[in-house]
């Protein structure tokens, strides 16, 4: 949530004289005009940041300490970047470096419906179901130019994982695992016959998705009931698990009669080098499941689950601005 950056360019805005417009690697934020100059260092705080109480931060108090979204004077402005100089604590860094932890910064997660009774910890071994910012990771777009994506619709609910490992069924919220309870994730396992049919496959196996639809984030879709939408499935191999690709996915929605999040239409896109501002434009627009409803954005996977670099399965997140505007 806080590392160091570089300023990779800076523009004028013709709507005021005292800021510029930053550019952070694939954010654009307000900035001080006499605070940077092109190229240099900063600590940046993406969007979604909680701030410490610090004096350094007084100034966020009016947002309580939130980094997020905003316009101002018709300028999107997201994240926050300040120079180094603001923190002395911080010696000999280097770009690149988290320093989320030493700034005593925190991720606000959202209100979620109330989980029930808490088992434990997330299961070690499954992973979260968290995805990167395209802004946060700009150079995956040429790294993996060519690859054929799918695009799907990133919907505002609350996730759950549910699987089964050597014949055990368990259940998850984003964090923790959970105790049978009357919740919405064990409500959503039993509408859709989760643990039966998992179960029957005879396989260790993990299907995670997304709930929407009354008291959970607001209904924002106004979903006459609650819902679950797939999003991923794994497979374990031996000791080790790998994701299904696209069309597998399928087949397993198909199976267990379990809808998908919505596919856009461009499903066989081909990253064809457009930049971070291009995907953003592209987040823009309505949703599938209401269409007088701002879409959250968008996630773009490799077809056939292609390797990164630098954040392992080729996947992303690209927030919709507009949604952020007016649900924050």
């Amino acid at each position: 949530m806080a590392s160091i950056q570089k300023v990779v360019k800076l523009h004028k805005t013709d709507k005021f004289d005292n800021l510029l417009l930053a550019q952070v690697l694939g954010w654009h934020c307000l900035v001080k005009k006499e605070e940077f100059k092109e190229g240099d260092l900063c600590v940046y705080f993406e969007i979604d940041s909680i701030l410490p109480d610090k004096p350094v931060f007084t100034f966020m108090n009016r947002y309580r300490n939130k980094v997020k979204t905003i316009k101002m004077h018709g300028v999107v402005s997201q994240g926050l970047a300040l120079p180094l100089s603001y923190f002395p604590e911080l010696v000999n860094v280097t770009e690149g470096q988290d320093v989320t932890s030493e700034l005593g910064v925190t991720k606000y997660e959202g209100a979620l419906p109330i989980c029930g009774d808490i088992m434990g910890n997330f299961p070690a071994g499954i992973p979260k179901t968290d995805e990167t910012r395209l802004q946060a990771i700009p150079g995956i777009l040429e790294r993996n130019k060519g690859i054929e994506c799918v695009i799907t619709e990133k919907l505002d609910g609350c996730s759950a994982t549910y699987y089964v490992y050597e014949g055990k069924f368990g259940v998850c919220s984003r964090n923790l695992e959970l105790k049978r309870s009357d919740c919405v994730y064990w409500a959503m396992s039993d509408k859709y016959k989760i643990e039966e049919q998992l179960l029957a496959l005879g396989k260790n196996i993990v299907l995670q998705g997304e709930i929407v639809g009354p008291k959970v984030q607001g209904n924002k879709y106004k979903l006459p009931n609650q819902q679950l939408f797939m999003f991923n499935v794994l497979e374990w191999r031996g000791n080790d698990y790998s994701y299904a690709n696209f069309d597998t996915m399928i087949d397993y929605s198909n199976m267990l009669n379990i809808p998908t999040v919505p596919v856009l239409p461009f499903t066989n896109y081909i990253l064809d080098g457009a930049g971070v501002d291009q995907w953003v434009e592209m987040s823009k627009g309505n949703s599938i499941l209401n269409s007088i409803t701002k879409r959250e954005g968008l996630v773009v996977r490799g077809r056939l689950n292609q390797f990164d670099i630098e954040v392992g399965r080729l996947s992303f997140k690209v927030i919709n601005p507009d949604f952020l505007l007016k649900y924050e």
